[in-house]
């Protein structure tokens, strides 16, 4: 099962951005009559996080942005580019929200980007901070934010353009077109806002299930060990909803593990792709016909991300030879498959159970 839980929100990510970055400056200048935009005056851009973000880890973590002036602007309102991926041909009052995310995206992948004037800025603590531009450098700026990865999830926030000087004589409806609405001022605005809207993916890391059996009949045909594994994770850092009612959590990982044994010693069975931060329970439902555990039968751990340096979330079992048997004893394995939906959100389990040869002494609840 991998990144079952991997939010597909790009677009609207994308769209939100566009809403509420202030891009209406365009060459209103020129068609609206506004006055000319004054080269003396200071100009800064301030970003933060919306006052609706729920994503409780940014607010406690650094986030780098940039902003790389790709276009000049003239008294009139009027764009130079400063990088050939800008095209001032598509500025008019039909420029929609998508066709402002598209250019800021190609933008974001010319390799002269660097080459362009560019101010950063840090939001530490969730607090919105500001960036002060240099006196004439106004212009089309491109925002540029660093992901930012926490021990559960990485962050990604899309490139936006953001107008300085801005206005208020555009807003956008719902579907990205540009509207003038009753409170439309075509004012040049020097210090301008952005907002960021993250989106959120989820980390991954493997599950290590240590099997050691200290004694063993060499006898038999060899034996067999099956664990019970299921895994809960708790939403509320980024989208508390996807718990639903329980208070575990949403249920990221239910199958069943086996691991055979033809002598004594140590196996491992590991399993990959359990969400970062999920809480894993293991419980050994069969432990052979013919041995008997010398550890605890159930053992929780937590899953770390790949790469963390406190290494691989494990757990332990032993069993030994209980000298009772001297026939074989291999388990029934049920097996469960999940199926993602179109969305990758929801989905289901099916599962089937098979039996190399019949078990005598237990059976594995279903």
């Amino acid at each position: 099962m991998k990144k079952l839980f991997v939010m597909k929100k790009r677009s609207a990510v994308v769209l939100t951005l566009a809403l509420t970055l202030v891009l209406s400056s365009l060459s209103l200048a020129k068609v609206y009559g506004a006055k000319a935009i004054d080269f003396e005056q200071k100009a800064s851009i301030t970003v933060g996080l919306a006052e609706s973000n729920t994503y409780e880890e940014l607010k406690v973590n650094d986030i780098k942005v940039t902003f790389y002036q790709v276009a000049s602007v003239n008294e009139s309102g009027e764009y130079t580019g400063n990088v050939d991926s800008f095209d001032a041909g598509i500025i008019s009052d039909k420029t929609t929200a998508s066709e402002w995310s598209t250019m800021a995206t190609e933008i974001a992948e010319d390799s002269e980007l660097s080459k362009c004037y560019q101010v950063e800025a840090t939001i530490q603590g969730g607090t919105d901070t500001t960036a002060s531009l240099e006196t004439g450098k106004l212009g089309m700026y491109l925002m540029v934010v660093d992901p930012v990865e926490t021990e559960e999830y990485t962050y990604e926030f899309s490139p936006a353009l953001v107008a300085v000087p801005g206005n208020n004589y555009y807003s956008y409806d719902a579907n990205g077109n540009a509207v003038v609405t009753d409170e439309a001022n075509d004012a040049w605005q020097y210090d301008v806002s952005a907002v960021l809207k993250p989106e959120y993916q989820e980390l991954y890391g493997n599950l290590v299930i240590n099997k050691t059996v200290e004694t063993f009949n060499t006898s038999l045909n060899g034996t067999s060990f099956v664990y019970k594994v299921t895994a809960y994770k708790d939403y509320s850092a980024v989208d508390a909803s996807l718990n639903g009612d329980s208070e575990d959590g949403k249920l990221v990982y239910s199958n069943v593990v086996t691991i055979d044994f033809s002598e004594a010693g140590t196996q491992q069975a590991v399993i990959e792709g359990i969400p970062a931060g999920a809480k894993v329970t293991v419980e050994e439902v069969y432990t052979g016909a013919t041995y008997k555990a010398t550890s605890s039968t159930t053992a929780t751990t937590q899953i770390v991300k790949d790469g963390n340096n406190d290494g691989v979330a494990s757990v332990a079992f032993t069993n030994t030879y209980d000298d009772t048997l001297t026939g074989n004893g291999t388990a029934v394995v049920n097996r469960f498959t999940y199926t993602p939906n179109d969305d990758e959100m929801t989905g289901s389990w099916t599962w089937s159970s098979s039996a190399e040869i019949p078990v005598t002494e237990e059976v594995v609840e279903q």
